[in-house]
């Protein structure tokens, strides 16, 4: 066990109680004393190198601060009466069948009762269970469905969804037991009963959540995503009945379901499996859903698919009153509206542009112009986009676009096109600058009220009226 290992545990851990404070206080007079009375004793020893000696001292750290968290650990109620070092213990596959219904039921509300108050206690609770194997026995109940009742099935599973949500070192820990791929099998699982089988596929959706923002390359799977790519790397078949979902018009099962191909799509190999699985011509369908959330998500799956092989889905996308639709998804009134949606739709209106110049159609990139020039809402905040915006890899495609669209053999709008960029530039630096002009005066104002900056207060009436006309006062 390194220093650096036994170092971060130290910093770490967490302290519960004050009594514990008192006892962790009481460990370290204890070692500074020993360090004393072994240095007395060995003045004419060699020993051991600093490296060494800080190794030492923080696994013995290390291990009084582990021996204190297990007492601590063995206190904590789950619910009732109930400990937790039990309802984890009870959990066991090996446990009798009621008492592993029981501690399904404590785990859940020893969860549910932090569920919207502060995020540290839920996030504290979560790392207990992990680090007393408690996602793994859950993990180990979902694999086994049939040998489960349908209320353990659904504690666990609610009590897992708690657990990954907001946690990404939960979600890899979480896929790392081969969870998600359990989960996966569960929620197509003919077996048990659809409740299950939805609250399966819930989970699952939280479970295979993907941070985008963090990955610097398409081909990058940040931590905690893994659970996307473990959807996408399965059996075609079993994908293909996930893609099937699509089809149905009850939205209680298309919004999970899609869900989870919106977050295996930020993955090559998902995005793939899309296109080979035809899928998007059951995601466009659902561009025109009444539930948000079901719309950004075909968006987000779309885009991504379109950007792996745009020759899939040309037919459709390509069509005048699709990407008129798609374009009028941008958020017009929230600059700050989801990331994804603005990317998704820029990168489908460049990846269509961009497929009909590759092809020399001039009728099809000329209708395309025509049809972002007669949206000037739409065309402005992409221009907008390019201008203000600080995520990369929207800027870049804004940019890609702004190109394409200002090339003189694109359309016959390209001149307008560069002179409406041109124009939105020059209003946005002067906005700029009458911003910084008037911060100027407000500091300056609050300098000459309140004598600041080294005396500005006592100005003569001359240098007084220098610094308003400077300012413009």
């Amino acid at each position: 066990m390194g220093f650096s290992y036994c170092a971060k545990k130290v910093f770490t851990h967490k302290r519960s109680s004050s009594s514990y404070q008192k006892q962790h206080r009481k460990k370290i007079n204890h070692l500074n004393y020993t360090h004393i009375h072994l240095n007395n004793k060995s003045k004419n020893m060699q020993l051991p190198s600093g490296p060494t000696l800080l190794t030492i001292a923080a696994c013995a750290i290390y291990a009084g601060l582990s021996i204190n968290e297990n007492i601590e650990y063995a206190k904590i109620k789950s619910s009732g009466d109930v400990l937790l070092s039990t309802c984890i213990q009870n959990l066991s596959l090996k446990a009798d069948q009621k008492d592993r219904e029981a501690a399904s039921k404590h785990l859940y509300e020893y969860l549910r009762v932090s569920v919207g108050k502060k995020q540290e206690d839920l996030d504290e609770k979560c790392d207990i269970i992990k680090d007393h194997g408690g996602l793994k026995l859950l993990t180990q109940i979902i694999a086994n469905p049939n040998e489960q009742s349908e209320t353990t099935l659904a504690n666990v599973l609610t009590s897992i969804q708690l657990l990954v949500r907001g946690s990404s070192e939960q979600r890899n820990a979480f896929n790392s037991y081969k969870g998600v791929y359990h989960l996966f099998q569960l929620a197509l699982n003919s077996s048990v009963a659809d409740k299950i089988k939805q609250a399966a596929m819930v989970t699952l959706r939280t479970a295979t959540r993907f941070d985008v923002n963090k990955r610097e390359v398409d081909s990058d799977i940040p931590f905690g995503s893994e659970g996307a790519q473990t959807v996408a790397r399965q059996n075609k078949e079993q994908v293909g009945r996930l893609v099937d979902i699509l089809d149905s018009s009850d939205n209680q099962k298309v919004k999970p379901a899609i869900g989870v191909i919106a977050h295996m799509s930020q993955t090559l190999e998902g995005a793939k499996l899309l296109n080979d699985l035809d899928a998007v011509n059951l995601l466009v369908p659902h561009l025109h859903s009444t539930d948000p959330g079901i719309k950004k998500n075909a968006l987000i799956a779309i885009a991504n698919a379109a950007k792996q092989n745009i020759d899939k889905s040309i037919a459709i996308l390509g069509e005048a009153d699709q990407y008129t639709k798609i374009l009028n998804m941008l958020p017009k009134r929230d600059p700050t509206a989801n990331q994804k949606v603005k990317r998704s739709v820029v990168d489908i209106l460049l990846l269509v542009g961009s497929y009909f110049f590759s092809k020399s159609n001039g009728e099809e990139t000329e209708e395309l112009a025509q049809t972002l020039a007669s949206n000037q809402d739409s065309l402005v905040i992409i221009i907008y986009y390019g201008l203000t915006t600080g995520d990369f890899r929207l800027k870049r495609s804004v940019t890609q676009l702004q190109k394409l669209l200002t090339n003189v053999d694109f359309s016959s709008l390209s001149a307008q096109f560069k002179d409406q960029i041109a124009l939105l530039a020059a209003r946005l630096e002067a906005q700029k600058r009458q911003d910084q002009q008037r911060q100027q005066q407000q500091a300056m104002a609050q300098m000459m009220m309140g004598g600041g900056m080294g005396g500005m207060g006592g100005l003569s009436a001359q240098e007084m009226a220098m610094m308003q006309q400077m300012y413009g006062q």
